[in-house]
């Protein structure tokens, strides 16, 4: 089942079902039917640049170029530059004393979030690295096929493939959903999980087999 507008995708076998957000360049979930349990949490790959900077194969895009079939799924595009900004104290005491002053008047409010949703969310700059993840769904397991290339691999001192990931800042939450604080049963070993950008700069290929069945 794949919803191209949400940019989510389900596939269902006998032994687990598989969830692909599309739209977020291939994160993937797989829990076992029977256990009810999750078995493998994908969320991509983040680096880090000059001055704690971060550039991520995550983030929202709609547009990207997805081929979606009931036996497997590919998903590509560029990393990006991702921001996260945090509170300091003073700045997150400017920030509501402007709410509940002039940040009342509804007009004002809906630009100030439109603003920040657009510089958190959408104005991302590209990053000179390209992943191209295909995600091919056996009777028994679920095969992750990873390829990174790009000259800006060069500039990351470090890079990293990671199980728990966003890199969408949402400051006026104060909820989570319990299951996703649940750790995956599969956890790949540090030699596909820490990644040398060296290597990425001339193309790299990386598996991961999440038996399931």
């Amino acid at each position: 089942v794949w919803f191209p507008e949400a940019g989510l995708a389900r596939v269902r076998r006998r032994w687990y079902d598989a969830w692909v957000g599309t739209a977020k360049g291939g994160v993937v979930k797989v829990f076992h039917r029977n256990k009810r349990k999750l078995l493998y949490s994908d969320c991509g790959y983040v680096g880090r640049l000059d001055g704690g900077k971060l550039a991520s194969s995550q983030y929202l895009d709609h547009g990207r170029p997805v081929e979606v079939t009931e036996d497997a799924i590919e998903v590509s595009g560029a990393f990006r530059e991702v921001s996260r900004p945090t509170m300091t104290p003073l700045r997150f005491a400017l920030f509501r004393a402007f709410m509940i002053t002039v940040g009342r008047a509804p007009g004002l409010a809906r630009c100030v979030k439109n603003l920040l949703v657009r510089v958190l969310i959408h104005d991302k700059a590209p990053f000179d690295v390209r992943l191209r993840r295909r995600i091919r769904f056996e009777d028994r397991e679920v095969v992750v096929e990873d390829h990174l290339e790009g000259a800006g691999a060069a500039r990351f001192h470090e890079l990293a493939w990671e199980e728990a990931l966003t890199t969408i800042h949402m400051g006026s939450a104060r909820y989570f959903v319990p299951a996703e604080l649940e750790r995956a049963e599969l956890d790949p070993p540090d030699d596909l999980r820490v990644v040398d950008p060296e290597r990425v700069v001339g193309g790299l290929d990386l598996v991961r087999k999440v038996p399931a069945g």
